[in-house]
């Protein structure tokens, strides 16, 4: 079997450092540190108490006019600190969500032998597809064609291909990165005819079939079905 691909971004984010997330929990837990070492070695001396002790001028201007100081900005950071780990993880819930309506996994235990086309289910937008192909209306089959086209727009998009057109974001695809290229090349033709002629363009059921079954093999090579 090969090694399972997913959907990536054209550009990589630079390997081994910290996220946003990670990099606010460590300067939170350092600050909570350095809080808990002030507090420990600072006491409570008034700064009369400090001259009977025999206590330098640095130690007493450090501990009646930096130390304040430092307790209120440690207190404060650590705050917005706390503050930022939280707006994280509204974020990573929010494009956790956004993935997930776009890799809906549902099962289905039906299938197609004939058409070569399994029905397990694993994508919500998919199973439109397998519906309109699976009818007995020509309409039907060009819709479904139009839908899977659809997902991979959407596909090509979450891969950070732009252009104004599907043919701009296939152009600038990588083909290391892409093996079914020339298949979505091919696909996306018979879609843009589908587009242009509409009720003239006439299709028949095996050669609908085949065209799904272009999409069916792009998007079982990133695992979105």
């Amino acid at each position: 079997m090969a090694p399972e691909k997913k959907p990536k971004k054209k550009e990589d984010s630079g390997g081994g450092g910290l996220d946003a997330s990670e990099t606010v929990i460590m300067w939170l837990i350092i600050l909570l540190l350095i809080g808990t070492f002030l507090e420990r070695f600072s006491g409570t001396a008034t700064t009369a108490e400090l001259v009977d002790t025999g206590a330098s001028w640095i130690q007493i201007f450090f501990r009646t006019h930096l130390l304040p100081g430092l307790k209120i900005f440690s207190f404060t950071v650590s705050i917005l600190a706390f503050a930022g780990i939280l707006w994280s993880i509204v974020k990573l819930r929010k494009v956790s969500e956004d993935q997930n309506e776009l890799y809906s996994i549902k099962e289905s235990s039906s299938g197609d032998e004939d058409s070569g086309i399994s029905l397990e289910v694993k994508n919500k937008k998919w199973e439109k597809v397998l519906t309109h192909i699976n009818s007995i209306n020509q309409n039907d089959w060009k819709f479904a064609i139009l839908e899977a086209d659809i997902i991979l727009d959407e596909l090509l998009s979450t891969m950070a291909y732009h252009g104004e057109t599907m043919a701009d974001k296939l152009k600038s695809v990588e083909k290391s990165d892409f093996n079914t290229i020339e298949l979505a090349w091919e696909a996306h033709k018979v879609r843009n005819v589908i587009a242009h002629e509409g009720s003239d363009y006439l299709i028949t059921e095996r050669e609908a079939r085949r065209v799904i079954g272009l999409y069916k093999t792009i998007f079982e090579e990133f695992k979105i079905i």
